[in-house]
């Protein structure tokens, strides 16, 4: 049993070096999705994002075998890379954990990295953004940041409700796209085939994204 999915991180065209990464681990037990979105005035943002990605790499069965807490893991992550004294890496990021046995899901986000249910006929949002207010750029929360354990909160996905529909992991500047034309976004996500989906994805936001612009959209599929 495992997922099909696509990922994309298109680099703004003004900038030498894309800040935002993704991190995809498949196990025998369990799949873990994860998106990075370096923030654009942190000047290390991607060294720590690879610091961090190595970290989850090597430790999370060891998190599996002892229950698994999402939380848990970016927490003890930041705590790591805090230690190692790298100066400005703000970033942000959201998680889909899917457990193959049970097909029980997890999800968590920190700051305004966001996580989407789609379906045939609606999507929606599962994640809230890490505001004061709806249009502040204020970082109020993002690792790097001295977090204690109740800054970052998993949620449990009631598997009932989230099992006939997709998930999409994204970006500020993908979802910017994606709420302001929601109707052709929603259409082109329905696409059977995925380079189908990919390739119209990429019409839509190569050179017009002012930062960079990241996904992974995942079939949601027991039988796959």
């Amino acid at each position: 049993m495992k997922n099909n999915f696509i990922t994309e991180s298109l680099k703004w065209k003004c900038r030498n070096i894309n800040k935002d990464s993704i991190l995809v681990l498949d196990k025998k037990n369990f799949s873990v999705y994860v998106l990075f979105d370096g923030v654009s005035s942190s000047i290390n943002a991607k060294q720590w994002i690879n610091i961090v990605k190595n970290y989850i790499t090597k430790n999370i069965e060891n998190y599996y075998s002892n229950g698994i807490t999402l939380w848990k893991i970016f927490f003890d992550a930041n705590n790591y890379l805090l230690n190692k004294n790298i100066v400005d890496s703000y970033t942000t990021c959201s998680c889909l954990y899917i457990e193959k046995n049970t097909w029980k899901k997890k999800i968590l986000n920190i700051w305004d990295s966001r996580i989407y249910f789609i379906t045939n006929q609606y999507k929606k949002q599962l994640t809230l953004d890490d505001k004061e207010f709806e249009n502040s750029n204020e970082i109020t929360k993002c690792l790097w940041m001295n977090l204690h354990s109740e800054d970052i909160k998993e949620v449990d996905l009631d598997m009932d409700s989230y099992n006939n529909g997709n998930f999409l992991l994204c970006s500020d500047w993908f979802y910017t796209f994606l709420e302001n034309n929601k109707l052709l976004f929603h259409k082109i996500l329905q696409y059977k085939r995925l380079l189908n989906i990919k390739n119209n994805l990429y019409k839509q936001i190569k050179g017009k994204n002012i930062d960079d612009s990241t996904y992974i959209y995942i079939i949601n599929n027991k039988n796959v």
